[in-house]
């Protein structure tokens, strides 16, 4: 059982039919199979084998699945890399992965240039123009074999490192199998469903876990997938009625760009049946309005890196804002453990509670990470008798449906990204004038949350909001920096001295109930 046998299968059920498309390209199943077999061997030729690892920082477009593919045929791993990173972030994830090869698209590599000296990549092809003192990517690929690869692959060896926060600011590196992505794509044809017939548009990032565990169950099924470099609102509903799309997936914020276009009523959508989100909870509000305008093809999707990610599903069967009291309440819920998963809720000597009682999240299922990359003692904080603690506080009803009511690791998700704010207060205690400083989520209606930050200054200093947010500027990706600064003389502490940051939170989620915008 491996990922590539998919691949191969497909090749050979559906030779011509289109498994990848774009604005610009159209890649059949057996075009694919054998465009990732070149790459296969051009990596091979230049001394890269089973287990190595090759990063790819690219916009979302068809060669990122040719660079999967070389990890799920070839027995390498694929570290996808967050194109939103700058300097240090981004030095860090290729120097913790030991990646050997890189495949940047060309609007990245004046980035990359300016830490090239400083990261252990050996080999660089390039997509696109421009590409000085780089290997062009499609001509490395003409150059190279069409030959099926010869390796020994294992059902449980790792095919992709994807980079998670962790709890020290610094991301972790979640090891995912084959095995489990295959299982993982098993259960998500099923819970969504995905069906034959599907013409699936991406809206989000391929540098998450997310969009790779739809966009593959959509290839098992040998189905296509139209990729979009960047999310534009008005393009997106342009492919719809062009190209008869039948499923897409987006995070809430982006179904709030096309609900807000003032001539949405012009675009011909009546082909879709699926709008699968996640990343972050739909409010009430939106799903009324996105109901209103595309009819009831709502599913949503809930886990995270370390659970390969699906834990639940919230079918479109139950996205009902106009029912019952209870059906109503279950719009804020995360859905049901989707099929052959098992959801448990814990307190803090791991017992197991019962319904309505909140505690932390733990899953347990075949699609699981196999750990973290190189960090074995927070693999063992992590998974414990084959559960992931997921670090999220919650409970489960009376009829299985489980409520996200806050995050015990801190972490703030503005727009679908994950945001540590530890790393933030970092950089915020090096500013000259800072004596304490605490980084909380904030609601947003737009993202979900927007990072605030609550700075205590030192006796006799002098700063306000827009130096701390430029002084943020060039040390953080965009998405990190605070949007907002408040200052207070002291901030509140627990008896033990920390910052109380509980206190600082509920002045602004008070009566929303979850830690996440609900309505």
């Amino acid at each position: 059982m491996n990922l590539g046998e998919i691949i191969k299968r497909n090749a050979s059920l559906f030779p011509d039919k289109i498994a990848y498309m774009s604005d610009t390209q159209r890649i059949t199943f057996r075009s694919f199979n054998e465009r990732v077999n070149r790459l296969y061997n051009a990596l091979r030729s230049r001394g890269l084998g089973p287990g190595d690892r090759v990063a790819v920082l690219s916009f979302t477009r068809p060669e990122y699945m040719e660079v999967f593919g070389v990890a799920e045929k070839g027995g390498m791993i694929t570290v996808p890399i967050n194109w939103r990173l700058k300097g240090e972030e981004l030095a860090y994830q290729f120097n913790d992965s030991g990646a050997k090869a890189l495949i940047v698209q060309s609007p990245f590599l004046e980035t990359i240039n300016e830490i090239r000296n400083r990261i252990p990549v050996e080999h660089y092809f390039c997509i696109g123009d421009g590409c000085e003192d780089f290997e062009i990517y499609e001509e490395v690929l003409e150059g190279s074999s069409p030959d099926e690869p010869d390796v020994s692959i294992k059902p449980d060896d790792t095919v992709y490192i994807i980079y998670t926060s962790g709890t020290t600011g610094r991301p972790n590196g979640a090891m995912i199998t084959h095995r489990g992505q295959w299982e993982c794509s098993r259960s998500m044809a099923i819970e969504v469903p995905i069906r034959r017939v599907e013409k699936h548009l991406e809206g989000m990032m391929l540098f998450h876990i997310g969009p790779r565990s739809f966009l593959f169950p959509v290839f098992h099924r040998g189905c296509t997938n139209y990729l979009v470099e960047k999310f534009d609102a008005r393009r997106f509903l342009e492919i719809i009625e062009k190209e008869r799309i039948t499923t897409t997936e987006l995070v809430p914020t982006q179904i709030a760009m096309v609900l807000d276009l003032p001539d949405l009523q012009n675009f011909d959508t009546s082909s879709l049946h699926t709008i699968f989100y996640a990343a972050m909870p739909m409010p009430v509000a939106l799903l009324k309005r996105g109901i209103e305008r595309f009819g009831q093809v709502f599913v949503q999707g809930f886990g995270q890196t370390e659970t390969g990610p699906l834990i639940c599903a919230f079918c479109r069967e139950y996205h009902n804002p106009y029912g019952n009291e209870n059906e109503i309440k279950r719009l804020a819920s995360c859905g049901q453990p989707a099929i052959d998963v098992d959801v448990k809720v814990v307190d803090e000597q791991d017992n197991e509670l019962g319904p309505n009682k909140v505690g932390e999240i733990a899953a347990r299922h075949a699609w699981l990470m196999k750990g973290y990359w190189n960090k074995p003692e927070r693999t063992k904080e992590t998974i414990k008798d084959g559960w992931v603690y997921t670090g999220d506080m919650g409970y489960v009803d009376n009829d299985g449906f489980l409520y996200i009511v806050d995050r015990k690791r801190d972490m703030i998700v503005s727009g679908g990204e994950n945001i540590y704010p530890r790393e933030i207060e970092e950089v915020l205690y090096c500013h000259p004038s800072v004596r304490e400083a605490a980084v909380i989520g904030v609601p947003s209606p737009k993202w979900g949350e927007d990072v605030k930050a609550i700075i205590a200054l030192k006796e006799g200093e002098k700063a306000d909001e827009e130096e701390i947010i430029e002084f943020c500027k060039d040390k953080l990706a965009s998405f990190k920096k605070p949007k907002s600064v408040e200052f207070l003389k002291e901030l509140p502490k627990t008896g033990s001295g920390k910052i109380y940051k509980k206190v600082l939170r509920d002045q602004y989620w008070k009566g929303l109930g979850r830690k996440v915008v609900a309505d």
